[in-house]
């Protein structure tokens, strides 16, 4: 936080696998959460998908997008993990079922200390901290992130630079 704050964060780039050295130790670190929600998890990732990123940084990230999929999610829901190339870009989606953000609480998303006032938030411990620094890592990485309600859930989306 504090090097986001100072503008020292530094990237160290190098040719990663989003599946293989991000996406899967991120959903291994919070499967006891998944299977105490009996969430069922979906990874559509594909193992040969490389992004010049970050590796530990792009971590953080995917922490931050499946932990907080599987803290808000529903009870035997699902999380599902998609990507798509979009040009020049890799596309990554995190969604998970629970209840669709509103437009209103959109604007509080990807700020500093803000957290919605919701009954799920209010039950979760958490700093509002989480989307805002995945948002300054991605941005860092020159892409960018939003969200997108959806009928029954929310998917969490961002892109960034595909290694060619």
């Amino acid at each position: 936080m504090s090097r986001i704050e100072k503008g020292e964060l530094e990237l160290h780039k190098t040719e990663v696998s989003l599946r293989e050295d991000v996406f899967n130790p991120s959903l291994e670190a919070f499967a006891r959460e998944a299977a105490e929600k009996q969430m069922e998890i979906v990874n559509n990732l594909q193992p040969q998908l490389k992004a010049k990123c970050d590796k530990d940084l792009m971590l953080v990230v995917a922490s931050n997008l499946i932990g907080n999929a599987i803290l808000y999610g529903f009870n035997k829901g699902k999380v599902v993990l998609n990507f798509k190339e979009v040009g020049e870009k890799i596309q990554i989606e995190v969604y998970n079922d629970s209840r669709p953000i509103t437009p209103q609480e959109k604007g509080r998303l990807f700020k500093k200390f803000s957290r919605l006032d919701t009954a799920e938030t209010k039950q979760a411990k958490g700093t509002g901290l989480g989307l805002f620094i995945t948002k300054e890592i991605i941005v860092k990485h020159g892409g960018e992130i939003w969200i997108e309600p959806k009928e029954h859930g929310n998917s969490f989306i961002f892109q960034i630079e595909k290694s060619i």
